[in-house]
């Protein structure tokens, strides 16, 4: 992928930061785009950043041994000229990740074992793939005028949110339009709380609306079976960070409902305790996709407790 300015680089970083909160953020992007990156990163964090190059296999663990363990902020270009194994790689990323609390790793190369590190001691992005929201984008746009040609007055914010419901299930979103299309007639607008009676609902619609209602009702949490634990831990930290998002003000496309559903308040006591669970709850998703199915359980449980029991910070 070839970012053509700062402006959508900048976007793309910032909207997949917001996945997680670790202190090691690993970018895969295009070789020559070193100085975009490095002041994007430190546009990002609002401040100065130390720039580190490794390119040589055998002094990458030197030079990493003596930096300083008290700088700010730190970007570091990890370009080998040599492929590297992955006891090497596993010894770069373990040093890295002891230095200061902002920490960039650049990278123009990537594969299963560099990206299994990254993952392991942070968050990762892959920008050299096709971007998230250009696919949301392309179908938000392809469902808008889908609905348009179905006769039905509807906006942007009703196809994001068939768009969150059913992805890119091309056949999925045309039965749910004729349904919407027998319902609704006449050129009056459809609001997404008035879709929703005649939507179907993926599978885990149980879950979904359960997670739903706990972050924006407030409804007890409880234990979830199977690979459900994971969807729900997924869709704890949507509405979580959600409800941080529009704390600020702004309105994404697609959650306006949300608002309309629920009338939250932002107390600081509760945008506290959706900060501290997003960093849990990134934590623990990650832990629960890599664990046998028996240990799910076991996740859920750590989950409800740190719900009940929040802990200060």
């Amino acid at each position: 992928m070839k970012f053509t300015g700062q402006r959508p680089f900048f976007a793309h970083v910032v909207e997949s930061m917001k996945e997680g909160c670790a202190k090691l953020f690993t970018l895969a992007v295009p070789e020559d785009s070193e100085a975009l990156v490095l002041e994007t990163c430190r546009k990002i964090v609002k401040t100065d950043l130390e720039k580190v190059t490794l390119t040589e296999v055998g002094a990458c663990i030197e030079i990493l041994s003596s930096l300083d363990l008290f700088s700010t902020g730190r970007v570091i270009f990890f370009l080998p000229s040599e492929k590297m194994s992955p006891e090497e790689l596993k010894a770069v990323f373990s040093l890295v990740n002891a230095g200061p609390d902002i920490l960039f790793l650049i990278v123009t190369r990537t594969d299963k074992v560099l990206e299994h590190e990254a993952t392991s001691h942070g968050s990762f992005l892959d920008v050299l793939r096709q971007k998230p929201w250009d696919k949301r984008k392309e179908w938000v746009a392809f469902l808008t005028l889908e609905f348009r040609a179905a006769g039905l007055n509807v906006d942007e914010e009703m196809s994001s949110f068939l768009f969150e419901l059913y992805g890119d299930d091309a056949l999925r979103v045309r039965r749910e339009l004729e349904k919407l299309q027998s319902a609704f007639h006449g050129g009056r607008k459809v609001t997404i709380l008035e879709a929703e009676e005649f939507l179907s609902r993926p599978g885990e619609f149980k879950v979904s609306k359960y997670a739903e209602e706990v972050v924006w009702k407030g409804a007890p949490l409880k234990e979830v079976e199977g690979k459900e634990v994971i969807s729900m831990i997924a869709l704890l930290r949507y509405h979580y960070r959600t409800l941080l998002e529009l704390s600020t003000g702004e309105v994404p496309a697609g959650k306006s409902y949300l608002i309309s559903r629920y009338k939250p308040s932002f107390t600081e006591e509760r945008l506290h305790k959706a900060r501290t669970m997003l960093r849990f709850l990134f934590e623990k998703e990650i832990q629960a996709k890599r664990a046998p199915a028996r240990l799910l359980p076991h996740f859920a449980e750590e989950v409800l407790i740190h719900a009940l029991y929040e802990p200060q910070g």
